[in-house]
């Protein structure tokens, strides 16, 4: 299982969505239908709502929120991956 974090603005997100083979080449893995092992954040959890709520539309049901913020992730050891 690969494990890490990739940034995607909410502003590219809607173009991302419309095409899974686009989304999954931006985030640099598969992720399938089910958005399983997918954790939403950002700096200060609005923007992940927004993803999430963009997310679930299209069909991925099965995605978490991180609470914590981005700064947090990398504090504790998060991996960071950079979209292609």
């Amino acid at each position: 299982m690969e494990s890490g974090s990739v940034n995607i603005p909410l502003g590219a997100l809607d173009a991302l969505i419309g095409d899974p083979v686009d989304f999954e080449r931006a985030i640099g893995r598969p992720i399938g239908p089910s958005g399983r092992n997918v954790i939403l954040s950002c700096r200060s959890g609005r923007r992940a709502l927004l993803a999430l709520d963009k997310l679930k539309a299209v069909g991925y049901n099965d995605m978490k929120i991180y609470k914590g913020s981005f700064m947090d992730w990398q504090a504790n050891g998060g991996e960071v991956f950079k979209a292609k």
